[in-house]
């Protein structure tokens, strides 16, 4: 019902900043795909000395708006999830929340639930010990899409190719110019903490099912083929002609980021609550290799 959601022009009130960090000041940024209105996380980096950076991992506070027990939880539990088709999207929540109040949009405050690593810049090694879990609030400076975090990482211009005006409240709008050098660096600086963190998993026996080998498109950048498919639509919205996505480094550099976090999570829980956390455990392969 229309009373559980925020009204138009909702903003973040100086209640809100009760038990919460603010870091506004910090340079938070998200990549996602082009056109992409729910922007469910992003992240920051901050060197803090001593050879030390704080690598920031920042999720849409949906928790404060939706109450246990409320219609708008029973509703988002009956939905289960948010299924997107070619042309359209079906959300598990409203549109106000999915892709407005809960969406990390550029230039203005949300609220989010954080996670921060301390991490040695020479090493990559995470201290575990200073992991800093909560809540926050932030302002993401600039929601990029896959291709212009690309851009950036390749000294190649982010806007080139914005299309004018850009949609309001979407990913892929020009990337302020004076931004360009920090971003640039920081993605730089959390490509190189992604390989160690792959690299880490890789030793430990992760396994990469999402597929590889899917070619090369136009420009070098290699296919994926792990299911991931990019449709052009014709003016009334039937698809005309669908490939794999391309495979960037940013895509694996940002599912790094989201994989630590949830990794550090899990284990931050357990540790607390051992009799009330939930592993899921997936079936062994069949014999039959099926």
């Amino acid at each position: 019902p229309g009373e559980e959601l925020p009204r138009d022009g909702w903003a973040v009130r100086p209640s809100d900043m009760d038990g919460r960090r603010d870091l506004r000041d910090v340079v938070a940024f998200s990549v996602d795909p082009p056109g992409c209105q729910d922007i469910d996380d992003s992240m920051s980096v901050r060197r803090i000395g001593g050879g030390c950076l704080e690598i920031g991992v920042h999720i849409a506070d949906v928790d404060a708006f939706v109450s246990v027990g409320s219609a708008l939880d029973r509703e988002a539990a009956r939905r289960c999830t948010t299924f997107y088709l070619v042309d359209r999207r079906y959300n598990m929540l409203p549109e106000r929340l999915s892709g407005d109040v809960c969406s990390l949009h550029e230039g203005v405050d949300r609220l989010a639930v954080s996670v921060v690593f301390r991490v040695e810049e020479d090493t990559w090694e995470i201290q575990r010990e200073h992991t800093w879990f909560g809540r926050t609030v932030i302002r993401n400076r600039a929601a990029m899409t896959y291709g212009q975090g690309h851009a950036l990482l390749h000294d190649a211009d982010p806007n080139a190719g914005v299309k004018r005006p850009h949609p309001p409240l979407t990913a892929g709008n020009a990337v302020e110019k004076s931004l360009h050098p920090l971003l640039k660096r920081d993605l730089r600086t959390l490509t190189l903490f992604a390989r160690a963190l792959k690299e880490g998993r890789t030793r430990g026996g992760a396994v990469d099912l999402s597929g590889g080998g899917g070619g090369e498109a136009e420009g070098g950048e290699r296919l994926g083929s792990g299911g991931e498919l990019k449709f052009e639509l014709g003016p009334d919205g039937t698809p005309r002609a669908v490939a794999p996505a391309p495979d960037l480094e940013i895509h694996h550099t940002i599912a790094e980021l989201m994989i630590v976090a949830n990794s550090a999570v899990a284990a931050f829980v357990h540790a607390r609550f051992p009799l009330h956390a939930l592993l899921r455990v997936h079936r062994p392969p069949r014999d039959d290799g099926a």
